[in-house]
């Protein structure tokens, strides 16, 4: 508990310098695992995933700017 107090606490106290992390940090994450998606084929089930895959990428990084 005492871990993610500390966590919590760095979070808040550098809250700007997290933004453009977690930018970078989703941009990797989405682009990762859009590749390992497409891997598998081009069917009708894995263009959803990805559609999925990316609405939830834009919309986190849209409402992060937004906040910015």
């Amino acid at each position: 508990m005492n871990i993610i107090n500390t966590l919590r606490q760095q979070f808040y106290s550098k809250f700007y310098l997290m933004i453009p992390m977690s930018i970078i940090l989703l941009a990797c994450l989405g682009s990762a695992s859009l590749y390992y998606i497409s891997i598998k084929g081009n069917s009708l089930f894995n263009f959803i995933q990805m559609f999925i895959c990316v609405l939830g990428s834009m919309s986190y990084l849209s409402v992060l700017l937004g906040q910015f």
